[in-house]
Protein backbone atom coordinates (compact mmCIF):
# COMPACT_ATOMS: atom_id res chain seq x y z
CA UNK A 1 0.00 0.00 0.00
CA UNK A 2 1.52 3.17 -0.77
CA UNK A 3 2.37 5.24 2.31
CA UNK A 4 0.45 8.92 1.96
CA UNK A 5 2.74 11.41 3.32
CA UNK A 6 0.41 14.75 4.31
CA UNK A 7 1.50 17.29 6.80
CA UNK A 8 -0.14 18.33 10.03
CA UNK A 9 1.02 19.95 13.16
CA UNK A 10 2.19 17.46 15.17
CA UNK A 11 4.29 17.71 17.85
CA UNK A 12 7.05 16.36 20.62
CA UNK A 13 6.95 17.27 23.76
CA UNK A 14 9.81 17.61 26.37
CA UNK A 15 8.25 17.44 29.81
CA UNK A 16 10.54 18.35 32.42
CA UNK A 17 10.39 20.45 36.29
CA UNK A 18 11.97 24.20 35.51
CA UNK A 19 13.06 24.59 39.20
CA UNK A 20 15.22 21.78 39.95
CA UNK A 21 15.79 19.50 36.46
CA UNK A 22 16.09 21.14 33.26
CA UNK A 23 16.56 25.26 34.08
CA UNK A 24 13.75 26.53 31.92
CA UNK A 25 12.18 29.15 33.79
CA UNK A 26 9.28 29.53 35.69
CA UNK A 27 6.49 31.78 34.03
CA UNK A 28 6.79 35.24 34.42
CA UNK A 29 10.16 35.31 34.01
CA UNK A 30 10.10 37.11 30.72
CA UNK A 31 12.25 39.69 29.15
CA UNK A 32 11.83 43.29 30.05
CA UNK A 33 12.32 46.25 27.89
CA UNK A 34 15.60 47.93 27.26
CA UNK A 35 17.13 45.02 28.20
CA UNK A 36 20.89 44.17 27.42
CA UNK A 37 21.81 40.98 25.73
CA UNK A 38 24.14 38.47 27.60
CA UNK A 39 26.21 37.01 24.72
CA UNK A 40 27.68 38.56 21.71
CA UNK A 41 28.60 36.22 18.70
CA UNK A 42 31.03 37.93 15.80
CA UNK A 43 33.21 40.47 18.46
CA UNK A 44 35.36 40.36 21.41
CA UNK A 45 32.62 41.90 23.72
CA UNK A 46 29.50 44.38 23.86
CA UNK A 47 31.45 47.92 22.51
CA UNK A 48 33.32 46.58 19.86
CA UNK A 49 31.76 46.50 15.87
CA UNK A 50 34.23 46.35 13.43
CA UNK A 51 33.47 44.41 10.38
CA UNK A 52 35.27 40.63 10.87
CA UNK A 53 36.95 42.82 14.18
CA UNK A 54 39.02 44.87 12.00
CA UNK A 55 40.83 41.86 10.41
CA UNK A 56 40.74 38.65 8.07
CA UNK A 57 37.62 36.76 8.37
CA UNK A 58 37.92 33.66 10.70
CA UNK A 59 35.50 31.48 12.22
CA UNK A 60 34.48 34.22 15.09
CA UNK A 61 34.38 36.84 12.75
CA UNK A 62 30.90 38.57 11.06
CA UNK A 63 30.37 40.87 8.42
CA UNK A 64 26.99 42.07 8.41
CA UNK A 65 24.86 39.32 9.65
CA UNK A 66 21.41 38.50 9.28
CA UNK A 67 18.93 36.01 10.14
CA UNK A 68 19.84 33.27 12.70
CA UNK A 69 18.13 30.47 12.81
CA UNK A 70 17.85 27.19 14.93
CA UNK A 71 16.55 23.99 14.76
CA UNK A 72 16.33 22.56 18.36
CA UNK A 73 19.84 21.29 17.59
CA UNK A 74 22.38 23.22 15.39
CA UNK A 75 22.40 27.40 15.46
CA UNK A 76 23.11 29.21 12.02
CA UNK A 77 24.31 32.40 11.21
CA UNK A 78 24.17 34.16 7.75
CA UNK A 79 27.40 35.98 7.31
CA UNK A 80 26.05 38.36 4.17
CA UNK A 81 29.37 40.27 3.49
CA UNK A 82 31.32 37.42 4.06
CA UNK A 83 29.32 35.16 1.58
CA UNK A 84 28.64 32.22 3.94
CA UNK A 85 26.63 30.56 6.10
CA UNK A 86 27.92 29.73 9.60
CA UNK A 87 27.11 26.51 11.50
CA UNK A 88 27.25 26.39 15.84
CA UNK A 89 26.52 22.71 16.57
CA UNK A 90 25.11 24.54 19.69
CA UNK A 91 24.20 28.09 20.49
CA UNK A 92 26.62 30.07 21.73
CA UNK A 93 26.85 31.00 25.57
CA UNK A 94 30.00 33.04 25.85
CA UNK A 95 31.39 36.34 23.89
CA UNK A 96 33.53 35.79 20.61
CA UNK A 97 32.25 31.96 20.12
CA UNK A 98 34.04 30.48 17.02
CA UNK A 99 31.73 28.10 14.11
CA UNK A 100 32.02 24.72 13.53
CA UNK A 101 31.12 24.40 9.77
CA UNK A 102 31.52 26.79 7.06
CA UNK A 103 28.94 26.75 3.93
CA UNK A 104 29.77 28.46 0.58
CA UNK A 105 33.40 29.26 1.17
CA UNK A 106 36.00 26.08 1.54
CA UNK A 107 37.50 27.26 4.95
CA UNK A 108 36.96 29.91 7.32
CA UNK A 109 39.09 32.39 6.40
CA UNK A 110 37.70 32.72 2.70
CA UNK A 111 34.72 34.92 1.96
CA UNK A 112 35.07 35.77 -2.10
CA UNK A 113 31.59 35.94 -3.89
CA UNK A 114 30.89 32.64 -4.88
CA UNK A 115 34.66 31.75 -3.97
CA UNK A 116 36.36 33.87 -6.43
CA UNK A 117 34.46 32.46 -9.59
CA UNK A 118 31.27 31.72 -11.06
CA UNK A 119 28.24 30.36 -9.07
CA UNK A 120 28.21 26.73 -8.26
CA UNK A 121 26.52 24.00 -5.96
CA UNK A 122 28.93 24.98 -3.17
CA UNK A 123 29.41 28.56 -3.67
CA UNK A 124 27.26 31.88 -2.15
CA UNK A 125 26.84 35.66 -2.72
CA UNK A 126 25.55 37.42 -0.14
CA UNK A 127 23.35 35.24 1.05
CA UNK A 128 20.29 36.49 3.29
CA UNK A 129 18.35 33.68 5.13
CA UNK A 130 19.10 30.21 6.13
CA UNK A 131 16.24 28.01 7.59
CA UNK A 132 16.13 23.55 8.53
CA UNK A 133 13.51 21.37 9.63
CA UNK A 134 16.22 19.66 11.54
CA UNK A 135 16.78 17.55 8.51
CA UNK A 136 17.38 19.74 5.56
CA UNK A 137 18.68 22.85 5.01
CA UNK A 138 17.47 25.85 2.84
CA UNK A 139 19.17 28.81 2.38
CA UNK A 140 18.42 32.22 0.54
CA UNK A 141 21.22 32.81 -1.84
CA UNK A 142 20.09 35.94 -2.64
CA UNK A 143 22.39 37.83 -5.41
CA UNK A 144 22.53 34.65 -7.25
CA UNK A 145 18.86 34.97 -7.10
CA UNK A 146 17.79 31.72 -5.87
CA UNK A 147 16.85 29.36 -3.56
CA UNK A 148 19.14 26.48 -2.45
CA UNK A 149 18.31 23.26 -0.76
CA UNK A 150 20.60 20.39 1.44
CA UNK A 151 19.01 17.74 1.54
CA UNK A 152 21.15 16.81 5.06
CA UNK A 153 22.72 19.15 7.36
CA UNK A 154 26.33 19.63 6.40
CA UNK A 155 29.04 18.80 8.77
CA UNK A 156 31.37 19.46 7.24
CA UNK A 157 33.33 22.77 5.35
CA UNK A 158 32.06 23.44 1.08
CA UNK A 159 29.54 21.33 1.08
CA UNK A 160 27.25 21.12 -1.95
CA UNK A 161 23.22 21.88 -2.69
CA UNK A 162 21.23 19.03 -4.00
CA UNK A 163 18.76 21.28 -5.34
CA UNK A 164 18.12 24.93 -6.31
CA UNK A 165 15.31 27.04 -6.90
CA UNK A 166 14.85 30.01 -8.94
CA UNK A 167 17.68 28.65 -11.53
CA UNK A 168 17.76 26.39 -13.91
CA UNK A 169 20.97 24.64 -12.46
CA UNK A 170 23.46 25.38 -9.85
CA UNK A 171 25.81 27.47 -12.50
CA UNK A 172 22.95 29.86 -13.34
CA UNK A 173 22.48 33.37 -11.16
CA UNK A 174 20.59 35.50 -13.25
CA UNK A 175 17.68 38.02 -12.12
CA UNK A 176 14.70 36.13 -13.34
CA UNK A 177 16.81 33.97 -15.53
CA UNK A 178 17.77 37.02 -17.67
CA UNK A 179 13.98 37.03 -19.16
CA UNK A 180 10.51 37.86 -17.60
CA UNK A 181 9.54 37.52 -14.04
CA UNK A 182 7.60 33.93 -13.99
CA UNK A 183 6.40 30.92 -11.90
CA UNK A 184 10.26 29.53 -11.24
CA UNK A 185 12.37 32.52 -10.76
CA UNK A 186 13.46 34.69 -8.36
CA UNK A 187 14.86 38.48 -8.38
CA UNK A 188 16.76 38.83 -4.52
CA UNK A 189 14.92 36.65 -2.31
CA UNK A 190 15.65 37.38 1.07
CA UNK A 191 13.65 35.34 3.46
CA UNK A 192 12.89 31.24 3.78
CA UNK A 193 10.11 29.81 5.56
CA UNK A 194 9.03 25.83 6.06
CA UNK A 195 6.13 24.69 8.13
CA UNK A 196 6.38 20.83 7.35
CA UNK A 197 4.45 21.23 4.36
CA UNK A 198 4.90 23.72 2.29
CA UNK A 199 7.60 26.01 1.53
CA UNK A 200 7.11 29.76 1.84
CA UNK A 201 9.98 32.38 0.09
CA UNK A 202 10.09 36.12 0.03
CA UNK A 203 10.89 37.23 -3.60
CA UNK A 204 12.12 40.85 -2.72
CA UNK A 205 12.80 42.22 -5.86
CA UNK A 206 9.67 40.94 -7.25
CA UNK A 207 7.41 42.31 -4.93
CA UNK A 208 6.28 39.12 -4.27
CA UNK A 209 5.72 36.13 -1.61
CA UNK A 210 6.38 32.38 -3.11
CA UNK A 211 4.35 29.22 -1.88
CA UNK A 212 5.97 26.20 -3.28
CA UNK A 213 3.11 23.01 -1.59
CA UNK A 214 5.80 21.19 -1.36
CA UNK A 215 9.79 21.00 -1.26
CA UNK A 216 11.14 20.96 -4.51
CA UNK A 217 12.97 17.94 -5.29
CA UNK A 218 14.48 19.19 -8.60
CA UNK A 219 15.93 22.15 -10.25
CA UNK A 220 13.71 25.16 -11.37
CA UNK A 221 10.55 24.15 -9.67
CA UNK A 222 7.60 26.90 -10.34
CA UNK A 223 5.54 28.32 -7.62
CA UNK A 224 1.61 27.10 -6.64
CA UNK A 225 1.01 30.29 -5.09
CA UNK A 226 1.81 33.60 -5.16
CA UNK A 227 0.90 36.98 -2.54
CA UNK A 228 1.55 40.22 -3.76
CA UNK A 229 0.50 39.68 -7.28
CA UNK A 230 -2.68 38.73 -9.09
CA UNK A 231 -0.46 36.25 -11.09
CA UNK A 232 3.08 34.64 -11.62
CA UNK A 233 4.18 37.25 -14.46
CA UNK A 234 3.78 40.74 -12.84
CA UNK A 235 5.90 42.26 -10.39
CA UNK A 236 5.07 46.14 -10.16
CA UNK A 237 5.80 47.77 -6.23
CA UNK A 238 2.25 47.81 -5.15
CA UNK A 239 0.83 46.43 -8.51
CA UNK A 240 1.49 49.51 -9.81
CA UNK A 241 -0.99 51.59 -7.85
CA UNK A 242 -1.22 52.41 -3.98
CA UNK A 243 -1.20 50.06 -0.77
CA UNK A 244 -3.66 47.31 -0.58
CA UNK A 245 -4.19 44.88 1.78
CA UNK A 246 -3.30 42.12 -1.26
CA UNK A 247 -0.06 44.08 -2.48
CA UNK A 248 3.20 44.19 -1.09
CA UNK A 249 6.48 46.45 -1.28
CA UNK A 250 9.66 44.55 -0.88
CA UNK A 251 8.35 42.47 1.36
CA UNK A 252 11.41 40.66 3.36
CA UNK A 253 10.17 38.12 6.11
CA UNK A 254 7.85 35.01 6.10
CA UNK A 255 6.75 33.30 8.93
CA UNK A 256 4.08 30.78 9.64
CA UNK A 257 2.67 29.21 12.99
CA UNK A 258 0.67 26.75 12.02
CA UNK A 259 -2.40 28.77 10.63
CA UNK A 260 -1.43 32.47 10.36
CA UNK A 261 0.77 33.63 7.95
CA UNK A 262 3.08 36.58 8.83
CA UNK A 263 5.10 38.91 6.27
CA UNK A 264 7.19 41.96 6.40
CA UNK A 265 6.11 44.37 3.88
CA UNK A 266 9.03 45.98 4.70
CA UNK A 267 8.99 49.41 2.24
CA UNK A 268 5.42 49.42 2.69
CA UNK A 269 6.40 50.02 6.66
CA UNK A 270 3.97 47.65 7.96
CA UNK A 271 3.78 43.67 9.11
CA UNK A 272 0.69 41.90 7.32
CA UNK A 273 -0.94 38.71 9.16
CA UNK A 274 -3.19 36.66 6.85
CA UNK A 275 -5.54 34.07 9.26
CA UNK A 276 -4.92 31.55 7.09
CA UNK A 277 -2.39 30.07 4.32
CA UNK A 278 -3.52 31.61 0.87
CA UNK A 279 -4.29 28.67 -1.66
CA UNK A 280 -5.10 31.18 -4.06
CA UNK A 281 -3.15 34.31 -5.80
CA UNK A 282 -3.54 37.61 -4.81
CA UNK A 283 -5.23 36.96 -1.23
CA UNK A 284 -5.49 40.18 0.93
CA UNK A 285 -4.49 40.10 4.36
CA UNK A 286 -6.64 40.34 7.01
CA UNK A 287 -4.65 42.35 10.06
CA UNK A 288 -2.17 45.15 9.86
CA UNK A 289 0.50 46.41 12.09
CA UNK A 290 2.53 49.79 11.51
CA UNK A 291 -0.16 51.42 10.00
CA UNK A 292 -3.53 52.15 10.56
CA UNK A 293 -4.78 50.88 7.51
CA UNK A 294 -4.55 48.73 4.52
CA UNK A 295 -4.02 51.82 2.25
CA UNK A 296 -1.34 53.67 4.51
CA UNK A 297 2.81 53.06 4.45
CA UNK A 298 4.19 56.68 5.90
CA UNK A 299 7.44 56.12 7.66
CA UNK A 300 6.13 56.18 11.41
CA UNK A 301 2.81 56.98 10.28
CA UNK A 302 4.00 59.94 9.19
CA UNK A 303 5.09 61.36 12.83
CA UNK A 304 7.76 60.41 15.20
CA UNK A 305 8.55 56.92 16.82
CA UNK A 306 6.00 55.02 18.69
CA UNK A 307 4.33 51.52 20.01
CA UNK A 308 2.10 51.55 16.68
CA UNK A 309 4.90 53.07 13.94
CA UNK A 310 7.27 50.94 11.79
CA UNK A 311 9.99 51.80 9.71
CA UNK A 312 11.24 49.14 7.31
CA UNK A 313 10.35 46.20 9.07
CA UNK A 314 12.42 43.05 8.15
CA UNK A 315 11.45 39.99 10.19
CA UNK A 316 8.77 38.65 12.13
CA UNK A 317 9.01 35.94 14.69
CA UNK A 318 5.70 34.38 16.20
CA UNK A 319 6.19 32.63 19.49
CA UNK A 320 3.11 30.88 21.27
CA UNK A 321 0.15 33.68 21.37
CA UNK A 322 3.56 36.66 21.39
CA UNK A 323 4.73 37.96 18.09
CA UNK A 324 7.94 39.84 17.94
CA UNK A 325 8.47 42.20 15.13
CA UNK A 326 12.05 43.50 13.95
CA UNK A 327 11.41 47.01 13.22
CA UNK A 328 14.85 47.75 11.49
CA UNK A 329 15.44 50.95 10.76
CA UNK A 330 14.11 51.52 14.36
CA UNK A 331 16.83 49.83 15.40
CA UNK A 332 14.60 47.69 17.79
CA UNK A 333 12.71 44.52 18.51
CA UNK A 334 8.78 44.91 19.52
CA UNK A 335 7.47 42.38 21.00
CA UNK A 336 3.31 41.90 21.26
CA UNK A 337 2.18 40.00 24.19
CA UNK A 338 -0.90 38.39 21.97
CA UNK A 339 -0.82 38.46 18.05
CA UNK A 340 -2.99 41.53 16.67
CA UNK A 341 -6.73 40.81 15.89
CA UNK A 342 -6.98 44.66 14.73
CA UNK A 343 -5.44 47.21 12.81
CA UNK A 344 -2.81 49.59 14.52
CA UNK A 345 -1.87 47.33 17.44
CA UNK A 346 0.52 48.74 19.68
CA UNK A 347 3.68 46.44 20.57
CA UNK A 348 4.21 45.83 24.63
CA UNK A 349 7.72 46.10 25.20
CA UNK A 350 10.93 46.86 23.36
CA UNK A 351 14.11 45.61 22.73
CA UNK A 352 17.04 47.78 21.34
CA UNK A 353 15.86 51.35 22.73
CA UNK A 354 15.39 52.71 26.36
CA UNK A 355 11.57 53.17 25.58
CA UNK A 356 8.60 53.07 22.56
CA UNK A 357 8.91 56.09 21.21
CA UNK A 358 12.88 55.95 20.85
CA UNK A 359 14.63 54.95 18.01
CA UNK A 360 17.91 55.64 17.30
CA UNK A 361 21.07 53.88 16.55
CA UNK A 362 22.65 52.32 19.14
CA UNK A 363 20.12 54.10 21.52
CA UNK A 364 22.38 57.38 20.85
CA UNK A 365 22.70 57.15 17.19
CA UNK A 366 26.30 57.31 17.89
CA UNK A 367 27.41 54.43 15.03
CA UNK A 368 30.84 53.50 16.52
CA UNK A 369 29.68 53.11 19.60
CA UNK A 370 27.34 50.01 20.39
CA UNK A 371 25.95 48.68 23.39
CA UNK A 372 24.80 45.85 25.26
CA UNK A 373 21.26 47.31 25.30
CA UNK A 374 21.29 48.65 21.71
CA UNK A 375 21.24 47.79 17.89
CA UNK A 376 22.10 49.06 14.72
CA UNK A 377 19.44 48.81 12.15
CA UNK A 378 19.06 44.62 12.74
CA UNK A 379 18.34 41.90 10.23
CA UNK A 380 16.75 38.64 11.64
CA UNK A 381 15.25 37.53 15.01
CA UNK A 382 14.02 34.37 16.75
CA UNK A 383 13.23 32.91 19.78
CA UNK A 384 14.89 29.85 20.67
CA UNK A 385 15.65 28.06 23.99
CA UNK A 386 13.80 30.77 25.32
CA UNK A 387 16.95 33.08 24.33
CA UNK A 388 15.81 36.21 21.96
CA UNK A 389 18.59 36.56 19.46
CA UNK A 390 19.17 39.25 16.88
CA UNK A 391 21.34 39.87 14.15
CA UNK A 392 22.79 43.28 14.71
CA UNK A 393 23.49 43.72 11.19
CA UNK A 394 25.52 47.14 11.24
CA UNK A 395 27.30 46.41 14.23
CA UNK A 396 28.52 43.27 12.81
CA UNK A 397 27.67 40.68 15.74
CA UNK A 398 24.80 39.00 16.44
CA UNK A 399 23.21 39.43 20.38
CA UNK A 400 21.51 36.25 22.55
CA UNK A 401 19.33 37.51 25.39
CA UNK A 402 18.78 34.82 27.79
CA UNK A 403 15.83 35.55 29.43
CA UNK A 404 12.64 35.92 26.67
CA UNK A 405 10.65 33.96 28.76
CA UNK A 406 8.32 30.83 28.09
CA UNK A 407 6.08 31.06 24.92
CA UNK A 408 2.69 29.93 27.20
CA UNK A 409 1.88 28.97 30.74
CA UNK A 410 -0.74 26.55 31.48
CA UNK A 411 -2.90 27.58 35.05
CA UNK A 412 -4.22 24.40 37.06
CA UNK A 413 -6.62 22.68 35.26
CA UNK A 414 -6.73 25.32 32.14
CA UNK A 415 -6.26 24.33 28.89
CA UNK A 416 -3.63 25.67 26.72
CA UNK A 417 -4.41 25.80 23.12
CA UNK A 418 -1.10 24.97 20.94
CA UNK A 419 0.52 26.04 17.27
CA UNK A 420 -1.64 23.34 15.86
CA UNK A 421 -4.51 23.77 17.40
CA UNK A 422 -4.28 20.59 19.86
CA UNK A 423 -5.21 21.43 23.73
CA UNK A 424 -2.81 20.42 26.58
CA UNK A 425 -4.26 20.37 30.06
CA UNK A 426 -1.67 19.35 33.13
CA UNK A 427 -3.72 18.17 35.89
CA UNK A 428 -2.74 16.92 39.52
CA UNK A 429 -1.64 13.42 38.33
CA UNK A 430 -2.49 13.53 34.61
CA UNK A 431 -2.11 14.91 30.82
CA UNK A 432 -4.75 15.39 28.73
CA UNK A 433 -4.89 16.13 25.32
CA UNK A 434 -7.24 17.31 22.85
CA UNK A 435 -7.85 18.20 19.29
CA UNK A 436 -9.68 18.18 15.74
CA UNK A 437 -8.81 17.34 12.38
CA UNK A 438 -10.88 16.36 9.91
CA UNK A 439 -8.10 15.58 7.51
CA UNK A 440 -7.56 12.56 9.40
CA UNK A 441 -10.80 11.91 10.70
CA UNK A 442 -11.34 7.77 11.02
CA UNK A 443 -7.55 8.28 11.73
CA UNK A 444 -5.35 7.25 14.97
CA UNK A 445 -3.40 9.66 17.32
CA UNK A 446 -0.63 7.56 19.12
CA UNK A 447 1.20 9.33 22.39
CA UNK A 448 4.73 8.07 22.85
CA UNK A 449 6.28 8.49 25.81
CA UNK A 450 9.94 7.80 26.10
CA UNK A 451 9.90 5.77 22.84
CA UNK A 452 6.81 3.96 24.82
CA UNK A 453 3.15 3.98 23.15
CA UNK A 454 1.11 5.36 25.63
CA UNK A 455 -2.28 6.01 24.09
CA UNK A 456 -3.85 5.57 20.87
CA UNK A 457 -7.34 7.61 20.53
CA UNK A 458 -9.52 7.14 17.33
CA UNK A 459 -10.27 10.54 15.58
CA UNK A 460 -13.92 10.12 15.00
CA UNK A 461 -15.68 11.37 11.80
CA UNK A 462 -15.79 15.00 12.90
CA UNK A 463 -12.00 14.42 13.17
CA UNK A 464 -12.12 15.60 17.31
CA UNK A 465 -9.82 13.11 19.38
CA UNK A 466 -8.99 12.83 22.98
CA UNK A 467 -6.56 11.13 25.39
CA UNK A 468 -5.14 11.03 29.00
CA UNK A 469 -3.27 9.32 30.64
CA UNK A 470 -1.37 9.29 33.78
CA UNK A 471 1.86 11.44 34.81
CA UNK A 472 2.85 11.79 38.12
CA UNK A 473 5.82 14.37 39.45
CA UNK A 474 7.88 16.86 37.57
CA UNK A 475 10.39 14.13 36.01
CA UNK A 476 11.73 14.46 32.82
CA UNK A 477 9.30 13.02 29.86
CA UNK A 478 9.77 12.79 25.95
CA UNK A 479 6.11 12.84 24.98
CA UNK A 480 5.43 12.85 20.98
CA UNK A 481 1.80 12.91 19.45
CA UNK A 482 1.82 10.82 15.95
CA UNK A 483 -1.02 11.30 13.61
CA UNK A 484 -2.35 8.52 11.31
CA UNK A 485 -4.63 8.73 8.43
CA UNK A 486 -7.40 5.83 7.84
CA UNK A 487 -5.40 3.56 5.95
CA UNK A 488 -2.88 3.51 9.25
CA UNK A 489 -0.50 5.82 7.22
CA UNK A 490 2.18 7.47 9.43
CA UNK A 491 1.43 11.90 8.70
CA UNK A 492 4.36 13.81 8.93
CA UNK A 493 5.41 15.64 12.40
CA UNK A 494 7.04 18.93 12.53
CA UNK A 495 6.90 20.83 15.74
CA UNK A 496 8.60 20.41 19.09
CA UNK A 497 7.83 21.88 22.32
CA UNK A 498 9.64 22.14 25.45
CA UNK A 499 7.16 21.76 28.93
CA UNK A 500 8.77 22.18 32.06
CA UNK A 501 6.14 21.15 35.06
CA UNK A 502 6.04 22.43 39.11
CA UNK A 503 2.88 20.52 40.06
CA UNK A 504 3.59 22.82 43.45
CA UNK A 505 3.13 25.76 41.78
CA UNK A 506 -0.03 27.82 40.49
CA UNK A 507 1.42 27.75 36.83
CA UNK A 508 1.65 24.20 36.48
CA UNK A 509 3.51 23.95 33.07
CA UNK A 510 5.34 26.36 30.87
CA UNK A 511 5.82 25.90 26.85
CA UNK A 512 8.08 26.38 24.24
CA UNK A 513 8.74 25.36 20.90
CA UNK A 514 12.25 23.94 20.25
CA UNK A 515 12.82 23.13 16.95
CA UNK A 516 11.37 22.65 13.10
CA UNK A 517 11.65 18.91 13.04
CA UNK A 518 10.71 17.16 9.53
CA UNK A 519 10.69 13.84 11.99
CA UNK A 520 9.00 15.32 15.38
CA UNK A 521 11.44 14.63 17.47
CA UNK A 522 13.84 17.07 17.31
CA UNK A 523 12.27 23.02 16.12
CA UNK A 524 16.80 62.34 21.02
CA UNK A 525 15.45 63.13 18.17
CA UNK A 526 13.18 61.41 16.02
CA UNK A 527 13.15 63.01 12.59
CA UNK A 528 17.03 63.11 13.05
CA UNK A 529 16.88 59.48 13.66
CA UNK A 530 14.64 58.55 10.82
CA UNK A 531 16.42 60.46 8.22
CA UNK A 532 19.69 59.00 9.39
CA UNK A 533 18.23 55.49 9.78
CA UNK A 534 16.31 56.12 6.12
CA UNK A 535 19.61 57.15 4.53
CA UNK A 536 21.69 53.35 5.44
CA UNK A 537 18.72 51.52 5.02
CA UNK A 538 19.11 53.19 0.93
CA UNK A 539 22.27 51.80 0.71
CA UNK A 540 23.58 49.34 -1.20
CA UNK A 541 21.54 46.49 -2.48
CA UNK A 542 23.13 43.81 -0.51
CA UNK A 543 22.53 45.97 2.61
CA UNK A 544 19.02 47.75 1.70
CA UNK A 545 17.36 44.45 2.12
Amino acid sequence: MKKIVAFNLALTIVLAGFFCFSGIKPAGAALSSNASADVVIGQPNMTSNSENQGGSVSASNLSMPRNPFHDGNKFFMVDSVNNRVLVYNSIPTSNNASADVVIGQPNMTSNSENQGGSPAANTLNSPSAVFSDGSRLFICDSENNRVLVYNSIPTSNNASADVVIGQSDMASSSENQGTTVAANTMFLPTSIFFDGKKLFVSDWQNQRILIFNSVPSANNASADVVIGQPNMTSNSENQGGSPGANTLYYPNGVWGNGKKLFVADQWNQRVLIYNSIPTSNNASADVVIGQPNMTSNSENQGGSVAANTMLFPTHIFPYGPKLVVLDSANSRVLVFDTIPTVNNASADSVIGQANLVSGGVNQTNDESTPVANGLFIPRGVIVASQKLIVGDFYNNRALIYNSFGPQWAINKNKSQILSGGEKMKVKTNKVEFSGKNAEYKKGRVRIVVDGVSKKVAKIGKSGKWSAKFTLKGSSVKNIIIRYYDSKRNLQTNSETYAVGINRGSLNLATLEKKSFSGEGDSVADQNTEAVQNHSKLKGSAAKER
